[in-house]
């Protein structure tokens, strides 16, 4: 099967919005592009996206210098990997429930464990509690913005028919 950049994309031209994915789209594709014709699967990429966020994770609850800023690359390295896997699928072809479920799981396991980091990191250089409500607080605001945006992005696609 040719190589065809377009299928990257989850919408059709003609219905396609801004969305913050676009940002990584510029390093995706050459990413995708050197993907490709390997047999890299796209589940061993959300694999290793999560990988990438149980680093970024573990590093902030750490106490190692510059802990915070290995923290940040790493979870950076998920979030672009997070978008690869899906895009890889896409362009070859091989788009699955079970790479969906995956990639979501990944998600949710990683969003979890980078609020508590943090919260903790913040706990135990403040020794103020209070981080504990206000990282549960986050954490919940994430959930619903990310119900509420997947819930229109598939209202979205089923109308436009992609």
């Amino acid at each position: 099967m040719p190589f065809d950049i377009e299928k990257m994309n989850k919408l059709p031209v003609e219905a396609r919005f801004f969305d913050l994915n676009e940002i990584w789209y510029f390093m995706n594709r050459w990413a995708v592009r050197l993907l490709y014709p390997t047999s890299v699967t796209p589940n061993q990429i959300t694999f290793l996206s999560l990988v990438f966020g149980l680093a970024a994770a573990s590093f902030y609850v750490s106490e190692i210098p510059n802990a915070l800023g290995w923290g940040a690359v790493f979870l950076y390295g998920k979030v672009f990997l997070d978008n690869v896997d899906g895009n890889l699928a896409r362009v070859r072809g091989t788009t699955s429930r079970f790479g969906r479920f995956l990639d979501s799981l990944t998600d949710f396991l990683v969003t979890v464990l980078v609020y508590i980091a943090v919260t903790l990191y913040l706990v135990r250089q403040t020794g103020m509690l209070e981080y504990w409500i206000l990282g549960l607080l986050g954490l919940l605001a994430c959930f619903l913005q990310s119900t509420f945006f997947v819930f229109y992005l598939v209202n979205y696609t089923s109308r436009v028919g992609s």
